[in-house]
């Protein structure tokens, strides 16, 4: 089934498995992970996009990464 998936900036619409899972509210695996490189939260259980938008992206502009945005303290420390 094509859902869409939308959060902050991130908009897309993607193929998924719709299960009857009672404990989980999505599973995402790591093909979808890794092609999309969201930043993830695992103690607030929260989830957002670690690029720009595609139109930002063509149109050139930078952004800066976001260490430190929503995430613990030593989770946010840059290596």
């Amino acid at each position: 089934m094509v859902l869409a998936v939308k959060f902050e900036d991130f908009d897309s619409s993607e193929q998924f498995t719709v299960l009857e899972m009672d404990k989980y509210d999505l599973i995402l695996g790591m093909p979808w992970l890794e092609k999309h490189e969201p930043w993830i939260d695992w103690r607030g259980k929260a989830i957002g996009a670690s690029r720009p938008a595609v139109s930002d992206r063509a149109l050139g502009f930078m952004f800066p990464p976001l260490f430190g945005i929503g995430l613990p303290a030593r989770a946010a420390r840059m290596p």
